[in-house]
């Protein structure tokens, strides 16, 4: 029993305790205003910001804060606190790029917590965290004095960033610039490449300069040059060999332009652009001449011409020799002293005769006789010299010798007959006297004289057998009006 009243009571006890505390919360709740103003805690928090970093990194309310005036809380994380009235508005903003040093730099990436902004305004009624978080940049930089260098500038920490520059390089007329690689934070031979962006990186392009050698053959299609004819780059200093090839019967002759002279092959330095004609010359056709160039001779004589070879190939040829061939017209005939002859490049050979004879049968007229010098050494090079022949009648031949033929032979005959009678009486007057016949007995009749002897006949001759053309010379017949040759009217 004692022990039921003890529970009881103690029972009883606690149940006025919590009555009245009960009753003392109602009781402050009540006397508390709803319109009452609180303070509250707003924490800013900087992420991945290092202490290489001294300037501002965070503004609130026109207030700035350097790293150092933040709290550490970790190597990745600063804050800084700040009391405020509840529901009241404040500014604040992130700094960004936050320049480390001239090739370091952070950079502001995202804002989570109580605003999502770099910058802005944020109103609370409670404590509240803002987060700004920051990624690490390194710049690359490109040197290169040619080749428009590409791929400098600000890389993320651990990104791979790629470089390149153009070549080569045009410096002006016969001069540009090649790259030959890179070195520095990355290197090789290419002109472009990648690089880890874990630091500050530097890579520098390399270049050599060279110079245009051109190289031309004159004339056209004489020869050929190794290198063939055209225009190459190589290096400042380097020495190029050149050689020069003649074609089919041509020589070289000589280097012009940057190079001269006569040496096959050369050579030249290359100090600078440079342009080289490689000169070559080709055999020429020789030349033949006939002298007289014209002549004037009757049917069926001989008519002789000198004929000269000149060899017109350049010095560089040495000498050549050449065949001799006539062309006379149809029926004639014709002779040359020599059929071949040597003659060295710019010399002549007039020591060869042609002769020519044109038949008894031929028409008066004019025509043309030649010879052709061939070289016997090169193919498709010769050359023809020609000359004119008036060939004319022999009207003595042709017209009055037949006449005078049958006076000559009558004439011949009364020779012979007088010189007969001049015989005879020669005879009768050597011979000695006969003595007297006696007379006959018988009557003598009278002896009848010899009838007289007729006078002896007389055959006249051509009383002119020849008219000479005033103008060209030529033999007519006495009644000729009119040259057959050249046409002049005879008076």
């Amino acid at each position: 029993m004692p022990f039921r009243q003890a529970k009881s009571s103690k029972v009883l006890f606690l149940g006025v305790i919590l009555c009245v505390a009960l009753s003392s919360i109602t009781i402050l709740e009540r006397s508390t205003p709803a319109s009452a103003e609180y303070t509250i805690q707003v924490t800013f928090w900087v992420n991945g910001v290092q202490s290489d970093y001294s300037g501002t990194i965070l503004t609130v309310d026109g207030s700035t804060f350097a790293l150092s005036q933040l709290t550490y809380y970790s190597s990745d994380w600063r804050y800084k606190t700040l009391t405020w009235s509840s529901g009241t508005s404040h500014s604040f903003a992130y700094s960004s790029p936050l320049q480390a040093s001239s090739s370091k730099r952070y950079v502001w990436t995202s804002t989570s917590g109580l605003s999502t902004a770099q910058s802005g305004t944020v109103t609370s009624s409670s404590s509240s965290n803002i987060y700004g978080y920051y990624k690490t940049q390194y710049q690359l930089t490109i040197n290169s004095v040619y080749g428009n260098p590409q791929g400098q500038g600000w890389y993320d920490s651990g990104a791979t960033a790629t470089f390149s520059v153009t070549s080569p390089v045009s410096g002006g007329t016969g001069i540009q610039y090649v790259c030959t690689g890179y070195s520095g934070g990355a290197s090789g031979s290419g002109t472009s490449g990648t690089i880890a962006m874990n630091a500050p990186k530097t890579v520098t392009f390399n270049y050599k300069t060279q110079f245009q050698l051109t190289i031309q053959v004159s004339p056209s299609g004489t020869g050929t040059t190794s290198p063939a004819p055209g225009s190459y780059w190589y290096d400042s200093g380097q020495t190029v060999s050149i050689s020069a090839t003649p074609s089919t019967n041509c020589k070289f002759d000589s280097w012009s332009g940057d190079i001269t002279g006569t040496s096959n092959p050369t050579s030249t330095a290359m100090s600078g652009s440079k342009s080289i004609t490689a000169n070559f010359v080709t055999r020429a056709n020789p030349s033949v001449a006939l002298t007289p160039n014209s002549q004037s001779g009757v049917i069926g004589s001989t008519l002789t011409y000198t004929v000269s070879v000149k060899n017109n190939d350049p010095t560089s040829f040495g000498a050549s020799a050449f065949s001799l061939t006539y062309s006379v017209p149809s029926g004639w005939s014709a002779s040359l002293s020599r059929t071949s002859v040597t003659v060295s490049p710019g010399g002549t050979d007039s020591s060869i005769t042609l002769s020519v004879t044109s038949p008894s049968t031929a028409s008066a007229g004019m025509y043309t006789v030649s010879v052709t010098a061939t070289n016997t050494g090169t193919t498709g090079y010769a050359g023809t010299g020609t000359a004119t022949v008036s060939a004319q009648i022999n009207w003595f031949a042709t017209l009055i010798a037949p006449a005078l033929i049958g006076t000559t032979l009558t004439c011949a005959a009364i020779g012979i007959g007088l010189q007969r009678r001049r015989k005879k009486r020669r005879e009768i007057k050597a011979a000695p006297p006969t003595p007297p016949t006696p007379p006959l007995p018988s009557v003598e009749k009278p002896v009848p004289a010899p009838p007289p002897m007729p006078p002896p006949k007389v055959i006249s001759t051509v009383p002119s057998v020849e008219v000479i053309c005033p103008r060209c010379g030529t033999t007519l017949p006495p009644s000729a009006k009119f040259c057959g040759i050249c046409g002049t009217k005879l008076s």
